[in-house]
């Protein structure tokens, strides 16, 4: 994708999360893009999802920077939820 139309869509995803979104369901969106890209994804296509959403956080820190601060600690908590369950299984 050229640099102007990523740019745009960054632009689009901040401005949505920001005008739609609670910083928890920013969060979540941004959790099932990225984990589905893992799912589903080349590497490559993995790295280019992780940019373009650390893109849309940067956009948003921008913006209003306590709403990024909270979207970043909801998706930490997320990923570590996410972890502690995974661990769990591997345990049985």
């Amino acid at each position: 994708m050229r640099k102007n139309h990523w740019s745009k869509l960054v632009m689009t995803y901040a401005a949505r999360y920001l005008a739609y979104y609670t910083p928890e369901l920013a969060a979540s969106d941004m959790f099932v893009i990225m984990e589905t890209s893992i799912q589903r994804d080349s590497k490559v296509k993995q790295s280019a999802t992780k940019e373009f959403l650390i893109k849309v956080i940067e956009s948003i820190n921008d913006i209003d920077p306590a709403f990024a601060d909270k979207v970043g600690k909801e998706y930490t908590n997320m990923a570590l939820e996410l972890l502690v369950k995974s661990e769990k299984k591997i345990k049985k």
